[in-house]
């Protein structure tokens, strides 16, 4: 049997310009919350450094992947993806430079 397009899981991204995630998190989380077919959700000027940015979770979401920059500057990108799935994120194919 053969599932119908209907049936079939889509793919859902939210993506969000934040300026700073700590002010934000709170609203990303009721929107997240409003798209129950979301499976990823990513996130640009999060302006967190790596051990800062791994404080701030969505309920539901874990974070998969994420860029800082090294200059402590204005930027950067994060991927949450919903905690029911697995993931595997490919380092080969990670390319950015500032």
């Amino acid at each position: 049997m053969t599932k119908s397009r209907e049936d079939k899981e889509q793919l859902s991204i939210i993506h969000h310009n934040l300026q700073s995630i700590g002010n934000c998190l709170d609203r990303l989380q009721e929107i997240v919350n409003q798209q129950t077919n979301c499976l990823t959700v990513c996130v640009s000027e999060h302006w967190k450094s790596q051990s800062e940015l791994k404080n701030y979770n969505l309920v539901g979401y874990n974070l998969a992947s994420y860029y800082c920059r090294d200059s402590g500057e204005h930027g950067d990108v994060a991927l949450f993806i919903k905690s029911q799935y697995q993931w595997k994120e490919r380092k080969d194919i990670i390319s950015c430079t500032e």
